[in-house]
C-alpha cells in the first residue's frame, strides 16, 4: 500500500491544479488497494479531462444536479446512496456522515467483481464489517455476556424484518448472503456493542428485481441464501425460530404449520447450495425446525 498522505503532501498547495492532483493520487491508491478497478481509473481520467476543459469549476448545471439529488434523498421514503469504488476511494468518511445525517442506507454497487474488493471497500467505509466476517467469529466464540446476546438477537430481528419488508414490497435481492450486509458497530463508553448505536446496510443491490409481488421461488432463494451463509456461525435452534417468527409475523407454531412447505424448500435449497459451495460435510443447521425440536 502506498503512503497516500505523504504522496498528497508532496503537492504544493499553491499549485494551480493541486486539488485535482490529490484526487488523482487517491484514485491511484484506491486501485492498488482493490477499491478501484482499471475501468474506474479510466473513467476518472475521462472525467478529469472534461473537468479541465470546463475550467475545473462547478457550473450551474452541476449545482442544479446536486440540489436535485439532495431533494431526492431527503424526500424519499427509503433513500439509498449507491457507492462505487471511485467514490469509496475519495470520500468514505463523508459518505458515512451523509448516511447518518439523511438516514439513507449505503449500498455498494460493484459492476466489476474482483476477489477481495467488497472487503476492501467495506474497510474504506469507516467502522464497517461484513456480517459474514462479524458472525464468523461466533463459530469459535459465541456471544456470551448480555450485551453480546442482546446484539445477536437484534441482528437476527433486523435481518428478518429487512427480508420481510423487501419481499412484501415486491422486491428480491438474488445475492442474499451475509457477506452482502455491512455492519457499522456502535459502542457505549465501556465498549459494549449497542444496537441503538449500530446500523446494518444491505449492499450489492444492482441485481435486485422489483415486481408487484415477490414470486414464491425468489422468496425461497433469498431466505435460503441467508440460511446457507449462516450454517457455520454457530446459531442455536432458538435463533432460527426467532428469524422465522419475525419474518412471517406469526407465532412459531403457526408458521411451522401454515408455512411448512416454504421452510422445507428453504432448507433443501440452502443445503444444496452449501454442499455445492462448501462440500458434503454436514453443516450445523442441516435439520428442519421440527426435526430440531424433536
Amino acid at each position: 500500500m502506498s503512503d497516500k498522505k505523504n504522496d498528497t503532501e508532496n503537492i504544493p498547495n499553491d499549485h494551480p491544479r493541486a486539488e485535482s492532483l490529490k484526487v488523482r493520487l487517491n484514485i491511484i491508491d484506491g486501485l492498488k488497494n482493490l477499491i478501484v478497478t482499471e475501468a474506474g481509473l479510466i473513467a476518472h481520467g475521462r472525467g478529469e479531462a472534461f473537468d479541465y476543459l470546463i475550467g475545473e469549476k462547478t457550473n450551474k448545471n452541476a449545482i442544479i444536479a446536486m440540489e436535485t439529488a439532495v431533494k431526492a434523498i431527503l424526500t424519499a421514503k427509503h433513500p439509498v446512496i449507491s457507492i462505487n469504488g471511485n467514490v469509496a476511494a475519495l470520500c468514505p468518511k463523508d459518505l458515512v456522515k451523509l448516511s447518518e445525517v439523511t438516514g439513507a442506507q449505503l449500498e455498494i454497487n460493484l459492476f466489476y467483481g474482483k476477489p477481495g474488493r467488497i472487503k476492501a471497500i467495506t474497510e474504506a467505509l469507516e467502522n464497517t464489517i461484513s456480517l459474514e466476517e462479524f458472525c464468523g467469529t461466533w463459530q469459535t466464540r459465541p456471544p456470551r455476556d448480555r450485551y453480546e446476546v442482546q446484539f445477536k438477537r437484534w441482528l437476527i430481528d433486523h435481518l428478518a424484518r429487512t427480508t420481510r419488508v423487501m419481499h412484501n414490497s415486491g422486491a428480491n435481492h438474488r445475492d442474499y448472503y451475509l457477506i452482502h450486509f455491512l455492519l457499522r458497530r456502535g459502542y457505549d463508553q465501556n465498549h459494549n456493542l449497542l444496537p441503538e448505536k449500530s446500523r446494518l446496510f444491505l449492499i450489492d443491490l444492482h441485481r435486485m428485481q422489483l415486481r408487484k409481488r415477490t414470486p414464491y421461488r425468489w422468496r425461497v432463494k433469498d431466505v435460503a441464501g441467508l440460511y446457507f451463509s449462516s450454517m457455520d456461525v454457530n446459531l442455536s435452534r432458538r435463533d432460527l425460530y426467532r428469524f422465522m417468527t419475525v419474518y412471517t409475523g406469526k407465532p412459531l407454531r403457526v408458521t411451522l404449520t401454515e408455512d411448512a412447505r416454504f421452510w422445507n424448500d428453504v432448507r433443501k435449497r440452502g443445503l444444496r447450495v452449501y454442499r455445492a459451495e462448501i462440500g458434503r460435510r454436514k453443516p450445523a443447521l442441516a435439520r428442519t425446525p421440527d426435526q430440531q425440536a424433536a
